[in-house]
């Protein structure tokens, strides 16, 4: 049936025929689902109908979860206490990534400084060989002491 009557209230009436495809489509969007184009559609071309069937079936959809819901409402908060969970752990592996990021971004800088000093030796003409194995070493020591 093309058209949606819910509640038998005439705000929620639709005649989904009289609908442009760009608002049937839009009642799936609105409602967080999306037309997945199918693989056997070679041309990609869908009539009104398929837009029609569509929107009903979004329709549909929303009205089995409603009633899912008020019928059985602990699914709602079941839902809701996963969702936090997953937040919560979201929030603590964004963290970790951030902290392994300044640490590696620190190390990174720490070479750079490094690179710096060596450049500076070879530009002043000084004994690299001698400076370059002190660098090292107190380089070596450094880090060892992290």
């Amino acid at each position: 049936n093309a058209n949606v009557n819910d509640d038998d209230d005439d705000d929620s009436y639709y005649n989904l025929e009289d609908m442009t495809n760009e608002e049937l489509e839009e009642i799936c969007n609105s409602r967080g689902f999306e037309l997945v184009r199918e693989a056997d559609n070679d041309d990609g071309d869908y009539t009104h109908q398929d837009y029609v069937d569509a929107a009903a079936e979004c329709l549909q959809i929303e009205a089995d979860l409603e009633e899912i819901l008020e019928t059985h409402p602990e699914i709602l908060e079941d839902v809701k206490r996963e969702s936090e969970r997953m937040m919560k752990q979201r929030d603590s592996l964004l963290l970790q990534l951030n902290q392994q990021q300044q640490q590696q971004q620190q190390g990174m800088e720490a070479n750079d400084d490094d690179d710096v000093i060596v450049e500076d030796i070879i530009e002043d003409g000084i004994d690299e060989d001698d400076k370059v194995t002190g660098i090292t070493e107190d380089h070596v020591e450094d880090n060892n002491k992290v």
